[in-house]
């Protein structure tokens, strides 16, 4: 992640929008109230994976098939 002070971002607003493109920006402000600019896919896969781990029961299931697949148990079907 790359930090910029909000004076700073003022001046290279387009340099920094580019960056956070590719990854995690900071914008530190005057009163600790600092910001993150971010790729809107990065937003979308952090909400994501909020909702899909919120409820405990949901996390263990997920942990369990992830834990599966890497064993190797997995089945193939064959969709029509």
């Amino acid at each position: 992640m790359v930090a910029i002070a909000y004076a700073q971002l003022r001046k290279k607003l387009a340099q920094v929008v580019n960056q956070a493109a590719e990854k995690a920006v900071v914008i530190t402000r005057a009163d600790g109230r600092d910001l993150v600019v971010l790729a809107k896919s990065e937003y979308d896969a952090m909400r994501e994976t909020l909702h899909l781990t919120a409820s405990k029961a949901n996390e263990k299931a997920l942990r369990r098939s992830i834990a599966q697949i890497r064993r190797g148990e997995t089945v193939k079907f064959k969709l029509d």
